[in-house]
């Protein structure tokens, strides 16, 4: 009588099962559900600091794009055409 224990591992809970090989039955299951409210305002957090490093990252190449374009002769026709036809 041999038997096999399975377990099904997720992000907020544990499922197992007791299975008899021998007689191909399952002979107890269950499941454990954790609480998930710790977690969800981890994950709410941790896409606003994302959403922040993303606006800044934004913010400075937008200032570095400014400063470079600054720097550059914007009166010719040829400056703006080459620009139009580069971010294509």
């Amino acid at each position: 009588m041999s038997k096999v224990l399975g377990l099904d591992l997720g992000t907020n809970s544990i499922g197992w099962a007791i299975i008899d090989t021998d007689n191909n039955q399952i002979e107890s299951c269950g499941t454990r559900i954790f609480p998930g409210k710790a977690v969800r305002h981890k994950r709410i957090a941790r896409q606003k600091r994302r959403n922040v490093f993303t606006i800044v990252n934004l913010l400075h190449f937008i200032s570095f794009a400014t400063v470079l374009l600054s720097l550059y002769d914007r009166t010719s026709w040829q400056f703006w055409l080459n620009l139009s036809l580069t971010t294509l």
